[in-house]
């Protein structure tokens, strides 16, 4: 995962802080205050949420690059390639799924 600058992943810090914040406004009882929790809370998921999606966009856009390089920087000798390997994916994950005793 992400680790901060001391070595603590963002992970654990997010969730002992969201912790906190969770206890000290349990029993909040001025809506003002509770409608900007709850506001505050689901911006700060959102933000979240796109940052995490722009790093995964960039990791595929990498891996698409470098995938292509592999057969000579074209995407169409890429294709065929991706797809065979998918298939066997989908197949790999749908024979997972079924019965031991349905062959």
């Amino acid at each position: 995962m992400w680790p901060n600058s001391r070595g603590v992943l963002w992970r654990d810090i997010l969730r002992e802080n969201e912790r906190k914040e969770f206890e000290e406004a349990r029993f909040e009882k001025d809506s003002k205050v509770v409608t900007r929790l709850l506001i505050g809370g689901r911006d700060a998921v959102v933000s979240a949420l796109e940052k995490l999606a722009e790093k995964q966009r960039h990791q595929i856009q990498k891996e698409r690059g470098d995938a292509c390089a592999l057969v000579g920087g074209r995407e169409s000798m890429a294709m065929p390639a991706a797809c065979a390997v998918e298939m066997i994916h989908t197949m790999s994950l749908i024979h997972d799924d079924l019965p031991l005793n349905i062959l």
